[in-house]
């Protein structure tokens, strides 16, 4: 048996909410697209997605997690600055909120886990890594315009106080997470 698996930080009930409100307006200006909207309970930041794992090497993954996770207190707090798209805004695919570090380091810490899943025979993605939450994905391009960049909600800042190893479960109705482990940073 397999188990698609990604390492995450998963945001809070509070700061999903929030987000939720902003999508809310969203759906309601292109509701005529066929755009396929993110549950808000699914809200994350992936860092890694490792796809379909048999059991003996999310083992060995679980293992190398805990060995390289922190369990030292590192104050890292991610703020969510704007909206954004891939692949660009003429034929975009995906919506996102982007994010960036206000105080830990996140980046780094996750490029020495590359290193070591690397070393260890892990598949990672080798396009560079963008902190963003996806909102929405277009099942045909989109075309936005600059109205849809513009900042039309505070800045939203949250602290990250674990990594988790998370299990997607792909059904009709959508994808269901599942948190498999807890890594404190």
């Amino acid at each position: 048996m397999e188990t698609r698996t990604f390492l995450a930080i998963n945001l809070s009930a509070k700061i999903k909410k929030q987000l939720e409100s902003q999508v809310n307006n969203f759906q309601k200006k292109y509701a005529n697209q066929d755009i396929n909207w993110v549950n808000s309970q699914n809200f994350h930041l992936t860092l890694f997605f490792f796809g379909s794992l048999r059991q003996k090497k999310l083992n060995q993954l679980k293992i190398i997690l805990k060995s390289q996770i922190k369990k030292e207190k590192e104050n890292i707090i991610l703020q969510i600055k704007k909206k954004g798209c891939f692949p660009y805004f003429k034929q975009a695919h995906i919506l996102f909120f982007r994010l960036q570090e206000v105080q830990g380091e996140l980046r780094k810490k996750r490029n020495n886990l590359v290193k070591i899943l690397q070393k260890n025979n892990f598949n990672i993605d080798s396009r560079p890594w963008q902190m963003h939450l996806t909102f929405a994905r277009c099942r045909q391009s989109l075309v936005l315009t600059d109205n849809f960049f513009k900042n039309n909600f505070e800045y939203l800042q949250f602290p990250v106080f674990s990594l988790d190893l998370m299990k997607s479960e792909l059904t009709k109705k959508g994808a269901i997470y599942t948190i498999i482990e807890k890594f404190l940073i």
